[in-house]
């Protein structure tokens, strides 16, 4: 990155920090967190003079990379909360939580996408393209409103982290469509095997990582804050890259790094929990903020104005097909109305998978320009509205649920 570019990066980013904070300010008074606002300021960007120089391939190339690098110090911090005696008590609703809010939107969206006139094939293609959910859109708001350690937090995470791995199978089995449609020959049983495997090597790696190498150096540093942010960087890193790399993803990675490192905070003490405070307070005041304001720069809304009856169509399909899915654990006694409904509302957050999809099969000229520019519009009414609804609920119901959890 020249000098020049490198300008525009922090004058371009200082200023739309200082918005998020001005507006952001007096929406705390209202319980409504910073990173809602950052959320909007990031869609108005765009349409003011900073567009000039947020229109440039090298102002969004680096500032894309440090939301990620983001990202993952989010996930992070969440995989330090998580309670993993909880996680597999509720293991089995967990699944069954993933699976509902898999099929629910899968079945609407397809048939909807029939009365539409399309045929089976492509109705199932949109079906399946409403069923990821981007838990790293909404898991930030869960600790801002301290529902990590509720049970919606675990729902909300566990499915998430499921969700991921049903995400990788989204794109192979596109990848295998695609190669098909080419005449390319490609064995989808290997492939699928192979991701299969991936996923068992990775979180053997994980074990044999915390086992062998992370609790005999922790023995040996003791007490030393510098020294455990030192490994809490190089075990994000190297477990984020390597889950990245493999196909599973960096959300995996980085929230399996929070995991293996909480036992080491917890070692610490009063040590261990001053450092937390600090990668808390950092993660979500820097980093937060940025990947807050990626997601807003990143948002695309003409879809709706081109195809409205397409993409509300498809948004209330994926909106009611979650809701509805969740909502069948509360007859069972897995959840309460009120956490069914946070849960519901928190499973719809996008932008994510669905987009790589899309792009692929549009690339392949498997799908048009209109049902590609649909699917980015809907995740991108997603991206607005689900974290503003999340956090309206979230304010209502928050403080009763987290005395609840206590």
């Amino acid at each position: 990155m020249n000098e020049g570019t490198l300008g525009s990066l922090l004058m371009v980013s200082a200023a739309l920090f200082t918005a998020a904070f001005l507006i952001g300010t007096p929406l705390k008074r209202l319980h409504i967190p910073m990173l809602v606002s950052a959320l909007f300021v990031g869609m108005l960007a765009p349409h003011t003079p900073l567009q000039v120089y947020m229109h440039a391939p090298s102002f969004s190339h680096s500032f894309s990379l440090l939301a990620d690098i983001g990202v993952i110090f989010l996930l992070f911090f969440i995989g330090l909360e998580i309670d993993l005696e909880k996680m597999k008590e509720q293991g089995g609703d967990i699944t069954l939580a993933m699976l509902l809010n898999a099929i629910g939107p899968f079945l609407l969206g397809t048939a909807f996408m029939r009365l539409m006139g399309y045929d089976w094939l492509m109705s199932s293609i949109m079906g399946i393209a409403l069923m990821p959910t981007a838990e790293a859109v909404i898991v930030p708001l869960l600790d801002r409103f301290g529902l990590t350690h509720t049970r919606t937090g675990r729902y909300i995470i566990g499915v998430g982290v499921l969700d991921d791995i049903i995400e990788v199978m989204m794109v192979i089995a596109a990848s295998l469509w695609i190669g098909e449609h080419k005449g390319i020959a490609l064995k989808g049983g290997a492939v699928l095997a192979q991701t299969l495997i991936d996923l068992g090597l990775f979180f053997l790696l994980v074990f044999l990582l915390y086992r062998w190498i992370v609790a005999p150096l922790l023995r040996r540093i003791g007490a030393d804050k510098a020294s455990l942010m030192m490994m809490t960087v190089i075990v994000l890193f190297s477990l984020s890259g390597i889950a990245e790399w493999i196909g599973l993803g960096s959300v995996i990675g980085a929230i399996m790094s929070g995991i293996v490192m909480q036992p080491a905070f917890k070692m610490m003490g009063k040590e261990g929990t001053s450092l937390l405070e600090s990668i808390h307070t950092y993660s979500y005041s820097f980093w937060g903020i940025l990947f807050f304001l990626w997601i807003g720069i990143s948002v695309d809304i003409g879809g709706i104005i081109h195809y409205p009856l397409l993409v509300l169509g498809l948004f209330a399909a994926a909106v009611l097909g979650k809701l509805g899915g969740i909502f069948l654990l509360v007859p069972m006694g897995k959840l309460k109305s009120k956490e069914a409904l946070l849960v519901g509302i928190g499973l719809n957050a996008r932008l994510t998978t669905e987009i790589i999809v899309a792009k692929l099969l549009l690339d392949a000229h498997l799908i048009d320009e209109k049902i590609f520019t649909a699917l980015v519009a809907v995740s991108s009414l997603s991206t607005v509205m689900i974290p503003l609804l999340f956090a309206t609920f979230a304010k209502l119901w928050g403080e009763s649920l987290e005395k609840e959890a206590a």
